[in-house]
């Protein structure tokens, strides 16, 4: 391990200011109808995955409600 911080997954090399995703859509904000007693947890979204698609954007996979799994493409400003 060459010690370089983007080597090592647990630390964090940056935050930004505001979250990548909000809960903004009905799916989102409320879980799916379609579950057993309607049990999702509201105003939750998380992600499970991420892909570098290029020009600093990200396909981000993520959970929803605890009910649903979405896609969202992101565009990300590294400001230095």
């Amino acid at each position: 391990m060459s010690g370089r911080l983007q080597d090592d997954p647990s630390k964090v090399v940056a935050r930004g200011a505001e979250p990548l995703l909000t809960a903004t859509l009905p799916f989102e904000m409320h879980g799916s109808a379609n579950t057993a007693n309607n049990s999702g947890t509201p105003n939750v979204v998380f992600a499970d995955g991420l892909r570098p698609m290029g020009d600093d954007s990200f396909m981000v996979i993520f959970g929803a409600a605890d009910t649903d799994v979405g896609a969202a493409l992101i565009q990300v400003t590294i400001l230095t």
